[in-house]
């Protein structure tokens, strides 16, 4: 599951938006370089500033090359399909603003890591649409 592969990187301390990236990236099989998995290390905790969660930023780079044919508002049902992920997570938490997550729903011990791993079951969810 995809979850496994994102927890693997969340256990060896990537932030948020770089355990989805490389999680799904090994998941699959998306043959991104260490180069390009770099991308998203600027992205966790809402850009460092609390702004939207990671996870979603992190799962959204990795959709890109996966459903993106050219351009993604020329690719049909690519922006439908973000937009479905977003929405689910954010009526799962009420918020995709990784501040008030962060605040409010954030386990003490676990940190974030039921947001990565509920963001990685959205992700399946959506590509299996």
């Amino acid at each position: 599951m995809l979850k496994d592969e994102v927890e693997k990187y969340t256990k060896q301390k990537y932030n948020c938006s770089e355990a989805m990236l490389r999680g799904m990236n090994d998941y699959y099989h998306l043959q991104l370089d260490e180069s390009a998995l770099k991308l998203a290390g600027g992205l966790g905790g809402g850009l460092y500033s609390g702004d939207v969660c990671g996870c979603l930023t992190g799962a959204v780079m990795a959709l890109g090359p996966m459903k993106i044919d050219d351009q993604a508002k020329a690719t049909e049902g690519f922006t439908e399909r973000i937009q479905q992920f977003y929405e689910a997570f954010k009526q799962e938490y009420g918020s995709v603003d990784c501040h008030t997550l962060r605040q409010t729903q954030r386990d003490p011990v676990l940190g974030c890591a039921e947001f990565i791993a509920r963001a990685a079951d959205f992700v399946e969810a959506s590509l299996k649409k």
